[in-house]
């Protein structure tokens, strides 16, 4: 068993143990290998996978009422060559709330995460969203998955004490 595990060992970092990335591809998500060359043209292969485009990663909502629903739909696409398949999504607080759908997004498809704001306590709120996934762009090595932050920042009025003083 041991010896199998070797064997497989040195064949993976036989095969991919030498690329290195040196730079960004031309489109979202492409990144090319310094010595890894297609046979026929002597070109920089692209890694093959799915990339998470989001286009708004900062949202301010401005001044909301108190107790009114908070609500945004965080627009996500895969633009790579294969299936996005979101792990989680983390707030920095309990105060917001997101859903998503743990199915596959295939290349080309586009889908939401819903995200609910906390508006029962009057203040100033800005809070930090992360979106894990096995994309290739936004890739974390310490945390072996790509990462995606979306800053969200809200202000949170009495209404109600604002005409109470006219």
């Amino acid at each position: 068993m041991k010896t199998l595990l070797i064997i497989i060992t040195l064949v993976f970092h036989s095969l991919f143990g030498n690329a290195q990335i040196v730079k960004q591809g031309l489109f979202p998500g492409e990144k090319i290998f310094s010595d890894t060359t297609d046979d026929k043209n002597n070109q920089p292969l692209i890694l093959a996978g799915p990339s998470i485009i989001i286009d708004k990663r900062t949202i301010a909502f401005g001044e909301v009422s108190q107790y009114r629903p908070l609500q945004y739909n965080v627009v996500y696409k895969n633009e790579g060559n294969g299936p996005l398949i979101i792990s989680k999504v983390r707030t920095s607080c309990s105060c917001t709330v997101a859903s998503f759908s743990r199915l596959p997004l295939l290349p080309g498809e586009s889908d939401t995460i819903k995200v609910d704001m906390d508006t029962d306590h009057v203040g100033e709120y800005h809070k930090i969203m992360a979106i894990y996934s096995n994309a290739i762009n936004d890739y974390d090595s310490s945390i072996k998955s790509s990462r995606v932050l979306i800053r969200l920042s809200w202000k949170v009025v009495n209404t109600e004490k604002e005409k109470k003083e006219e």
